[in-house]
């Protein structure tokens, strides 16, 4: 065979050699789908396992993501993937239960919250006809209950009855009428307070 043959042959067959390696790649990327998403191959033991996932899922309607993430580690939990070589230290953390949220399209906090008739600050302000910063000092002192969606943000809970009012400072401080409410309530937990307004 002449140089300009051999030339020919070689090229002819890189081409037979990289056709066969897209075609193989083709494969293996449908391959790792299959055994991506087969429950009896280890390529599912890199996620995280079913019972874990429904645990966060009721974690989810008491607790926010990195409260979720220290009793799944105090449970001795594990993400998946932590079984592979050089991953056993792997640990949760709320950036892990937000990806699990999202991966498994689990019900966020915040929603779960407002299906139970949690209100912004801003909404709340407008049902008691109050500022937003009295919504967070009320909720400081235990006026109205406020439920941590993530760890900076909240939705407040307006009690059914017995709505405290605004009054002007000179009635006496916060906390001393703050007390005299919580004794009203428990000596008439269903009866309308007088002069329960704060």
């Amino acid at each position: 065979m002449s140089p300009d043959e051999v030339q020919m042959v070689k090229g002819v067959n890189q081409l037979v050699l990289d056709d066969a390696t897209r075609q193989r790649l083709g494969v293996m990327a449908t391959d790792f789908k299959k055994l991506w998403n087969d429950p009896c191959t280890s390529a599912q033991q890199v996620k995280t396992p079913t019972n874990t996932v429904k645990l966060v899922d009721n974690l989810l309607d008491h607790h926010i993501y990195s409260e979720i993430a220290d009793i799944l580690n105090q449970q001795g939990l594990r993400p998946g993937g932590s079984d592979r070589p050089g991953r056993s230290s792997t640990r949760f953390t709320a950036q892990r239960i937000i990806y699990l949220v999202h991966q498994y399209a689990l019900r966020p906090r915040y929603d779960r919250l407002r299906d139970r008739g949690m209100l912004t600050a801003a909404e709340t302000a407008a049902r008691l006809h109050i500022h937003e910063a009295t919504v967070i000092r009320w909720a400081a002192y235990g006026l109205i209950t406020k439920h941590a969606y993530n760890a900076h943000a909240y939705l407040y809970e307006v009690p059914e009855s017995n709505l405290p009012a605004k009054h002007s400072s000179h009635r006496g401080p916060l906390a001393d009428r703050v007390a005299a409410l919580k004794t009203a309530r428990e000596s008439k937990p269903s009866d309308p307070i007088e002069g329960g307004a704060v």
